[in-house]
């Protein structure tokens, strides 16, 4: 790609990635990996990269994302407002590509191919592959040329997609898990609907309150639904404070082997999301994210785990019906999982 191409692009990450970062909130999917999928806040003008983007002719930037509902239609936003402050010089064209895992296999297809796209949004999970792909510009030759300042960046979020002090994607919509709960169903079962449950262990001992049966002893309503997905996994296994991969959880040097099986944390974890199913904690059916979201909604389940992103979504598809309530993504149980989350959500990458 052409140099002023290249400047135009990094003016262009810079500048919505610092908008997104107040105006978009996390990853989300409907029904496999995240696509943000909701939260919305205030939005902020940011200063692009100090590049000249006013003469040379106009470019053209195809930008790939995984944006669903509200958040697709505030990341259109924020394009128009960019395309109108650079017309004639940058015009920015989004194209939907699905959820999360979608994106990223058309996008292994395409750079094949050579039809991908200028700049692509990435969950976090696609980090490493991206780096090691040989498509991607890291953001920070751009930063160093143009005198970015990155404090405009939290410098956590900044830390997670920086490898040997090389910040290779810019970091845009950032998310954590949460347990989201009914607090109507939590008073109604002699609950405090300020002490939401802590880990799995405390899930599943309150189950039995939080569970009804119609005659025929069948669950009209059960405690969760947890959808099974491997980024739960990864948290609770950073909550227990267990890498997933040897070579320092890939940052020391490439992972050559899981290190879940070995340390106990995935065992730990996949024990306590069997007993959440075998005690009836957990109805079967809301193993899978659509259904899990559909039973929490509708009352059938009184808890759900998901991103931060589907914050405005959720409070739209309950419409009052009940008070949400938010807490902490939970633990195993309060003896292994004494650590905290990381960091989800999706970066901006840049083509060379």
């Amino acid at each position: 790609m052409k140099k002023s191409s290249l400047k135009r692009m990094a003016a262009f990450l810079c500048a919505v990635a610092c908008a997104g970062s107040f105006l978009l909130a996390g990853c989300s999917s409907s029904g496999g990996a995240s696509s943000g999928g909701a939260d919305s806040g205030e939005s902020s003008s940011a200063p692009a990269a100090s590049v000249d983007l006013t003469s040379g002719p106009e470019v053209d930037l195809t930008f790939w994302h995984s944006m669903g509902g509200t958040n697709a239609k505030a990341l259109q936003t924020m394009i128009d407002e960019f395309n109108a402050k650079n017309k004639g010089h940058i015009k920015v064209t989004a194209q939907f590509q699905g959820n999360y895992d979608d994106a990223i296999n058309k996008f292994k297809s395409a750079m094949v191919s050579k039809s991908g796209p200028d700049i692509f949004q990435s969950y976090e999970l696609g980090t490493r592959y991206l780096i090691d792909s040989g498509f991607t510009d890291p953001m920070q030759n751009y930063i160093d040329r143009d005198k970015w300042d990155v404090k405009q960046i939290d410098a956590n979020i900044a830390a997670y997609y920086t490898v040997n002090d090389k910040l290779y994607s810019m970091p845009f919509n950032s998310s954590t898990p949460l347990l989201y709960y009914n607090k109507d169903a939590f008073k109604a079962a002699g609950l405090d609907p300020e002490k939401p449950p802590k880990t799995l262990e405390e899930i599943i001992s309150l189950a039995p309150k939080l569970t009804k049966k119609d005659a025929s002893g069948n669950a009209t309503q059960s405690a969760i639904g947890m959808w099974s997905y491997g980024w739960f996994l990864d948290e609770s296994l950073n909550k227990m404070k267990k890498p997933s991969f040897d070579n320092g959880n890939g940052r020391t040097g490439a992972p050559t082997k899981v290190a879940f099986d070995s340390n106990g944390g995935g065992a730990a974890y996949l024990k306590a999301y069997h007993r959440l199913v075998e005690s009836g904690a957990m109805p079967k059916y809301a193993i899978d994210a659509d259904n899990a979201r559909s039973a929490f909604v509708n009352g059938k389940v009184t808890m759900y785990v998901e991103s931060t992103a589907v914050l405005a979504s959720l409070l739209k598809a309950i419409n009052g019906k009940f008070e949400l309530g938010t807490a902490y993504f939970p633990g195993v149980d309060d003896k292994v999982s004494t650590g905290g989350v990381s960091i989800g959500g999706a970066s901006l990458w840049m083509m060379k």
